[in-house]
């Protein structure tokens, strides 16, 4: 691990975790669909998950603990001998208290999935889209620069998280929708984007994870609005 944190006790409290904020009418967007919104947004209407003081960014945990995370330099200034990184939060879902990070390298980035009740945290390959009942997380990237197509389910109980489901699909896809039974769709095209195919990511009676073709097809525009749509919720 590239990263900074630290688990910290709060000065002068012996208390524990509040109880998660209760979402607002302004996050009134599909569930389980932005993956990465505004830091700035989130800090002011989540004033108790989060504090950002200059380069530190602090995330506060259960039992009266913070977890820091310190930006090291910036982006641009990446040379082969400083390896500068930065973390922003990008997302929190106060139904089920999860906090997601960005870590932003020059020509990469992850993401951190933290359960704040138990302090728990997970990398993951891209920003997760959490299901509606926080029971599953899925990771769906594609990164075509890199060649790097990756289709994941992730289970979240108990205060922790694990990828249940990995290495789904091998194509260009897009996260859809979240279905019953903690299944998800995804659109999943050809490297020429001349044929997009819809798929249900799911558990098969063995409980191993697949992406099956719907019989489904959409056009290459549908295909690009769903692979836009995570990043943005202004």
């Amino acid at each position: 691990m590239n990263y900074v944190f630290a688990a910290l006790p709060i000065v002068g409290c012996a208390c524990v975790l509040a109880a998660a904020p209760s979402a607002r009418a302004d996050d009134a967007v599909p569930p389980g669909m932005v993956t990465y919104r505004s830091e700035a947004k989130l800090l002011k209407q989540y004033p108790d998950v989060a504090t950002r003081d200059g380069d530190r960014l602090e995330i506060m945990l259960g039992g009266g603990k913070r977890q820091s995370f310190k930006s090291t330099c910036p982006i641009e200034e990446t040379t082969d001998s400083k390896d500068c990184v930065q973390f922003a939060l990008v997302n929190y879902d106060p139904q089920n208290d999860i906090a997601v990070i960005a870590v932003q390298r020059y020509e990469s980035h992850k993401a951190l999935a933290i359960d704040r009740k138990s302090g728990t945290q997970i990398e993951l390959s891209d920003m997760p889209h959490i299901a509606p009942d926080g029971g599953y997380l899925a990771v769906v990237k594609d990164d075509q620069e890199n060649v790097e197509f990756i289709v994941q389910a992730i289970r979240h109980a108990g205060g922790a998280f694990k990828i249940e489901g990995d290495n789904l699909d091998s194509e260009p896809c897009a996260f859809e929708s979240w279905q019953p039974h903690d299944s998800f769709m995804i659109v999943c095209s050809d490297e020429a984007m001349q044929h997009v195919r819809e798929r249900k990511v799911a558990r098969g009676k063995d409980r191993k994870w697949a992406a099956t073709a719907t019989g489904r097809s959409l056009t290459s525009a549908a295909f690009d609005a769903l692979s836009q749509l995570p990043y943005g919720d202004e």
